[in-house]
């Protein structure tokens, strides 16, 4: 379920700060939530330094985006890329599970290495597979 929400006209840091102690103030417990979904606003890492050690998880939209923007850049051809992204983000259409779905830490890693063998075998160089940042990962 959605929680709370800020509409914003001007991206500053010191808004979402202050949004985030507003929070904390109104409920003690909020300091300790674990993740929080966003896109990547340079803005937005404001939100988490009142809180206690919370994560910023992207978007699922804007993951897949940027995923897409550096095979094009790869000059990966379109069927590679359709697995690729198939990979990640699963095939809804077909019922499959992709990389997005694990069902944990150790799951998600055992997954990442098998498709780290597939992608470097097909773009012969394994940037693709390096461009990924860490919070892909």
């Amino acid at each position: 379920m959605p929680g709370p929400a800020m509409f914003h006209v001007c991206e500053r840091k010191e808004d979402f700060v202050y949004f985030a102690q507003t929070l904390v103030q109104q409920n003690e417990k909020f300091e300790n939530v674990n993740f929080v979904g966003a896109d990547r606003s340079a803005a937005l890492k404001g939100f988490l330094q009142p809180l206690k050690g919370t994560v910023l998880v992207p978007c699922t939209k804007h993951v897949r985006d940027n995923i897409e923007l550096q095979l094009n850049s790869l000059r990966i051809e379109d069927e590679e890329k359709k697995n690729i992204i198939s990979h990640i983000f699963g095939d809804h259409v077909n019922c499959k599970k992709g990389l997005i779905d694990s069902e944990s830490v150790s799951d998600f890693h055992d997954k990442l290495e098998i498709l780290r063998d597939k992608w470097c075998s097909v773009e012969k160089g394994g940037e693709f597979f390096q461009l990924l940042p860490d919070s892909y990962q």
